[in-house]
Protein backbone atom coordinates (compact mmCIF):
# COMPACT_ATOMS: atom_id res chain seq x y z
CA UNK A 1 0.00 0.00 0.00
CA UNK A 2 2.58 2.03 0.81
CA UNK A 3 4.58 1.90 -2.23
CA UNK A 4 1.67 2.32 -4.25
CA UNK A 5 1.05 5.30 -2.63
CA UNK A 6 4.60 6.53 -3.06
CA UNK A 7 4.14 6.05 -6.47
CA UNK A 8 1.01 7.71 -7.16
CA UNK A 9 2.42 10.92 -4.90
CA UNK A 10 5.54 10.93 -7.34
CA UNK A 11 7.11 13.96 -6.57
CA UNK A 12 4.89 15.80 -4.58
CA UNK A 13 6.90 16.66 -1.59
CA UNK A 14 9.20 18.48 -3.94
CA UNK A 15 6.54 20.24 -5.58
CA UNK A 16 5.17 21.79 -2.68
CA UNK A 17 8.82 22.66 -1.54
CA UNK A 18 9.61 24.36 -4.70
CA UNK A 19 5.93 25.82 -4.57
CA UNK A 20 6.40 27.06 -0.86
CA UNK A 21 9.58 29.91 -1.61
CA UNK A 22 7.17 31.19 -4.63
CA UNK A 23 5.28 34.60 -4.36
CA UNK A 24 2.17 33.50 -4.19
CA UNK A 25 2.45 30.87 -1.97
CA UNK A 26 -0.43 30.34 0.37
CA UNK A 27 -0.55 27.80 3.19
CA UNK A 28 -3.55 28.20 4.90
CA UNK A 29 -7.01 28.30 4.15
CA UNK A 30 -7.67 31.75 5.29
CA UNK A 31 -8.73 34.44 2.92
CA UNK A 32 -11.86 34.58 0.05
CA UNK A 33 -14.47 31.35 -0.82
CA UNK A 34 -12.25 31.14 -3.45
CA UNK A 35 -9.28 30.76 -1.70
CA UNK A 36 -10.54 28.42 0.35
CA UNK A 37 -12.00 26.31 -2.36
CA UNK A 38 -8.27 26.38 -4.27
CA UNK A 39 -6.83 25.55 -1.10
CA UNK A 40 -8.78 22.62 -0.60
CA UNK A 41 -8.58 21.27 -3.84
CA UNK A 42 -4.93 21.34 -3.77
CA UNK A 43 -5.46 19.21 -0.79
CA UNK A 44 -7.60 17.01 -2.34
CA UNK A 45 -5.69 16.54 -5.19
CA UNK A 46 -2.71 15.25 -2.95
CA UNK A 47 -4.92 12.45 -1.81
CA UNK A 48 -5.82 13.91 1.36
CA UNK A 49 -9.87 13.40 2.13
CA UNK A 50 -10.90 14.92 5.41
CA UNK A 51 -10.12 18.19 6.83
CA UNK A 52 -10.65 19.50 10.77
CA UNK A 53 -11.16 23.46 11.24
CA UNK A 54 -9.28 24.65 14.11
CA UNK A 55 -12.17 27.77 14.47
CA UNK A 56 -11.45 27.81 17.92
CA UNK A 57 -7.34 28.82 17.92
CA UNK A 58 -7.04 32.39 19.26
CA UNK A 59 -9.52 34.95 19.78
CA UNK A 60 -12.25 34.17 17.88
CA UNK A 61 -15.69 35.70 18.87
CA UNK A 62 -18.59 32.97 18.77
CA UNK A 63 -20.36 35.00 16.31
CA UNK A 64 -17.69 35.14 13.84
CA UNK A 65 -16.81 31.43 14.04
CA UNK A 66 -20.99 30.77 13.45
CA UNK A 67 -20.34 33.58 10.02
CA UNK A 68 -17.19 31.79 9.02
CA UNK A 69 -18.67 28.16 8.79
CA UNK A 70 -21.80 29.61 7.53
CA UNK A 71 -20.11 31.03 4.65
CA UNK A 72 -17.96 28.33 4.06
CA UNK A 73 -21.38 25.86 3.79
CA UNK A 74 -23.20 28.23 1.49
CA UNK A 75 -20.05 28.76 -1.07
CA UNK A 76 -17.21 26.49 -0.47
CA UNK A 77 -18.50 22.92 0.56
CA UNK A 78 -20.77 22.15 -2.28
CA UNK A 79 -18.58 20.95 -4.93
CA UNK A 80 -16.69 18.54 -2.38
CA UNK A 81 -19.75 17.43 -1.23
CA UNK A 82 -21.30 16.79 -4.63
CA UNK A 83 -18.80 14.09 -5.16
CA UNK A 84 -18.16 12.63 -1.84
CA UNK A 85 -20.27 10.05 -2.67
CA UNK A 86 -18.71 8.77 -5.58
CA UNK A 87 -14.91 9.26 -3.73
CA UNK A 88 -15.85 7.00 -0.79
CA UNK A 89 -17.33 4.33 -2.95
CA UNK A 90 -13.72 4.27 -4.92
CA UNK A 91 -11.86 4.49 -1.84
CA UNK A 92 -14.00 1.74 0.01
CA UNK A 93 -12.73 -0.26 -3.45
CA UNK A 94 -9.75 0.46 -3.30
CA UNK A 95 -9.14 -0.28 0.46
CA UNK A 96 -11.39 -3.11 0.78
CA UNK A 97 -8.50 -6.00 -0.17
CA UNK A 98 -6.35 -3.91 2.50
CA UNK A 99 -9.17 -4.71 5.08
CA UNK A 100 -10.02 -8.05 4.33
CA UNK A 101 -6.75 -8.97 5.11
CA UNK A 102 -6.63 -7.38 8.20
CA UNK A 103 -9.85 -8.60 9.29
CA UNK A 104 -8.24 -12.28 8.37
CA UNK A 105 -4.96 -11.69 10.70
CA UNK A 106 -7.55 -10.25 13.59
CA UNK A 107 -7.20 -12.93 16.75
CA UNK A 108 -11.14 -13.32 18.09
CA UNK A 109 -11.91 -13.40 21.60
CA UNK A 110 -14.53 -14.30 23.67
CA UNK A 111 -17.38 -11.94 24.88
CA UNK A 112 -16.45 -11.33 28.53
CA UNK A 113 -18.49 -12.99 31.38
CA UNK A 114 -20.46 -10.08 33.45
CA UNK A 115 -18.15 -10.75 36.10
CA UNK A 116 -15.35 -10.21 33.95
CA UNK A 117 -16.12 -7.01 33.27
CA UNK A 118 -13.65 -4.95 35.90
CA UNK A 119 -15.41 -2.53 37.57
CA UNK A 120 -13.85 1.22 37.38
CA UNK A 121 -14.80 3.90 40.12
CA UNK A 122 -15.48 7.15 39.45
CA UNK A 123 -13.08 9.61 39.73
CA UNK A 124 -14.98 12.07 41.79
CA UNK A 125 -17.68 11.37 44.74
CA UNK A 126 -20.56 13.34 43.39
CA UNK A 127 -20.91 15.12 39.68
CA UNK A 128 -20.52 18.44 39.52
CA UNK A 129 -22.05 20.44 36.59
CA UNK A 130 -21.92 24.03 36.65
CA UNK A 131 -21.02 24.30 39.87
CA UNK A 132 -19.24 27.79 40.48
CA UNK A 133 -18.29 26.72 44.38
CA UNK A 134 -14.15 27.56 44.55
CA UNK A 135 -14.06 29.16 41.81
CA UNK A 136 -13.92 33.09 42.03
CA UNK A 137 -14.10 33.98 38.10
CA UNK A 138 -17.33 31.64 38.06
CA UNK A 139 -18.59 33.63 40.77
CA UNK A 140 -18.07 36.89 39.64
CA UNK A 141 -19.44 36.24 36.34
CA UNK A 142 -22.78 35.54 38.02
Amino acid sequence: LWQAFQVKRGNRTEELIAASRGPDFEASGIGTPQDMRDHLEAFRESGVDQIIFMQQAGRNRHEHICESLQLFADQVMAPFSDESEVREAEKAEALAPFIEAALARKKRMPALEDGEIPIVRASVKRVEVNQSKGRPEASAAN
